[in-house]
């Protein structure tokens, strides 16, 4: 496939959230509106690597919901992912070009808290 489930409950601390994004190496995220507030928006703004935010729950308009958050650094408005909507997967490539999957690749990978 190409790509790595990791999930997340929107439960976690915001840190351990942005940690494990960050450890993993995701170029997009998964999520549901409710989970996109201002803290997690501003976090999320500072790693470079995704590059989309997929919202899972019906929202007519999903950039909509960062125009509240503005999120900037002295003035100079912060560069955020591109958040689209659910209906977005639809449109994205089936198959990925060049990609060789075998079977000792990751299908999914779980995050403990360390004490397991």
């Amino acid at each position: 496939s190409g790509g790595v489930y990791v999930p997340l409950s929107p439960d976690y601390p915001i840190d351990r959230i942005i940690t494990v994004i960050q450890n993993c190496g995701a170029k997009k995220i998964l999520a549901d509106s409710k989970v996109l507030t201002e803290s997690f928006i501003e976090k999320i703004s500072t790693l470079t690597a995704i590059d989309h935010i997929i919202v899972m729950d019906k929202v007519a308009d999903p950039n909509s919901m960062i125009e509240k958050f503005s999120p900037s650094e002295d003035g100079i408005e912060v560069d955020l992912p591109e958040i689209v909507n659910y209906t977005h997967i639809m449109s994205m490539p089936s198959t990925l070009s060049g990609v060789v999957v075998k079977s000792s690749d990751l299908a999914y990978m779980i995050y403990t808290s360390g004490s397991t």
